[in-house]
């Protein structure tokens, strides 16, 4: 089998010479181990070697992209003649300009662990063993549903007509404990996670407890009124929701489309003036720190709300080209025969200075939400968002009074984040390449009872 950058450059270098008018060549190799404990049993699954490609050939302005896991030389241009067919019949694309003229990499520090590359399975299967020990020993009543760890380690390899090959390795590390609470007929769940690049802090034992205590926690659960309410969204929480409500509107295609309530507010002050962000992918160690992005460009550090004002939009190259400016490195794909698109890095939060706890006494009665469903469904065109709370708990002044579950958080991301908001805390946790602190906010729609 040929080398990857090898079997990148000979394939753009041959598309070139048949005539197209650019080519770009993106290879990933990957080798994944998964492992999940369920019921005292522990599963194993170990993928190979697999390699996936993507190539983008333009002609003129028809523009294809086609891809699939190959295994030799010759499966990688029955894809290069398929996808020139393709772009052959394709209406020209009015908005084309090129693909990258230059790329690069930026120093990024840690982001490969030789341990998630070459995983110790016995020491792992040995950690779910003692995972499922330690729900028991909080509370007889707390169990042990399912683990697992994901290990994946990738090689990225990109070259196009205008640019020698670049290439990187990184590792990503997955760990999930669910537990349950049973007692009586009453049973509740929680799961809580470990997403990173390394395992240097990495914990097994402080994401059981955690889960074990908000399992417990769920069975005093109790219905709620309807009404407004002070509400603390948890770092993950609060990560979740931007990724799901306010990122998407980040984009400059969605701006560009009028699918974006952020289009034409750059220089506006639309969050509150307490508010930073930043999008950086280069940050060592972070979940989707890498050198360059999908297409090649060098991975850079943006300020995207500064004192609550929009300060830029995330661009891949396509949409840059159209308003005549450069990439942010922001081109992401969602597989690599996938078409690049505007997408964030590491989006970081800038925190408070109160820890959680300190938050919460001083809201008085306060709902502290740990876990909702449905918050991916919010809708980042109007920017309205709507979760079902699983994990809750209502407070007053520290005190936490019972569970609550089954409510409907409501209301307009920029309007939280504006007009209802009180503060951030200093813990910071990061939802996979979100990094955030909690938010507590004010007068928050929950439909209860």
């Amino acid at each position: 089998m040929l080398e990857l950058i090898e079997l990148a450059e000979r394939v753009v270098k041959m598309l070139s010479s048949s005539g197209v008018s650019e080519a770009e060549a993106y290879v990933v190799e990957t080798c994944s181990t998964d492992l999940k404990y369920v019921k005292g049993e522990v599963d194993v699954v170990r993928s190979g070697r697999t390699i996936l490609v993507g190539l983008r050939i333009a002609l003129g302005k028809r523009v294809a992209v086609v891809g699939g896991t190959i295994s030799s030389l010759s499966d990688v241009m029955m894809l290069a003649e398929s996808g020139t067919k393709i772009a052959r019949a394709s209406p020209e694309d009015p908005n084309w300009r090129s693909l990258p003229k230059s790329i690069g990499m930026t120093p990024v520090g840690k982001i490969f662990d030789d341990r998630i590359a070459n995983p110790d399975i016995e020491w792992s299967k040995q950690v779910l063993a003692e995972s499922a020990k330690i729900p028991g020993e909080i509370d007889s009543r707390t169990s042990l549903v399912s683990a697992g760890f994901r290990y994946v380690k990738a090689k990225r390899v990109i070259v196009n007509s205008y640019a020698d090959a670049i290439s990187d390795d990184s590792t990503k590390f997955l760990y999930y404990a669910e537990v349950k609470a049973f007692e009586g007929g009453s049973e509740s769940g929680f799961t809580e996670f470990h997403a990173s690049t390394t395992l240097e802090d990495f914990s097994y034992e402080s994401i059981v407890e955690k889960a074990a205590e908000r399992a417990l926690a769920g069975l005093r659960s109790k219905a709620i009124e309807t009404g407004a309410y002070s509400v603390v969204l948890t770092p993950k929480m609060f990560g979740s929701i931007v990724a799901s409500a306010l990122a998407p509107a980040l984009y400059a295609d969605n701006v560009q489309r009028n699918r974006s309530p952020l289009a034409g507010k750059v220089g506006e002050e639309v969050l509150s003036s307490e508010i930073n962000i930043v999008d950086d992918g280069c940050i060592s160690g972070l979940y989707s720190t890498q050198a360059f992005d999908d297409e090649g460009v060098p991975t850079k550090r943006k300020s995207v709300f500064r004192k609550g004002v929009l300060e830029t939009y995330l661009y891949d190259n396509y949409t840059a080209q159209l308003e005549s400016r450069e990439s942010t490195g922001n081109g992401i794909r969602r597989n690599p025969s996938s078409i690049p698109r505007p997408s964030i890095t590491n989006l970081l939060i800038e925190p408070g200075r109160c820890d959680l706890d300190s938050v919460v006494s001083d809201l008085g009665r306060a709902i502290v939400v740990y876990g909702t469903i449905g918050e991916w469904l919010s809708n980042p065109i109007s920017g309205l968002i709507n979760a079902t709370i699983t994990n809750a708990d209502l407070v007053e002044n520290g005190r936490v009074l019972h569970g609550v579950k089954g409510a409907v958080l409501a209301g307009n991301v920029y309007s939280l984040l504006k007009e209802q908001y009180l503060l951030t805390t200093k813990d910071v946790e990061n939802y996979f390449n979100v990094y955030s602190p909690g938010i507590a906010l004010r007068e928050v729609s929950i439909a209860g009872k």
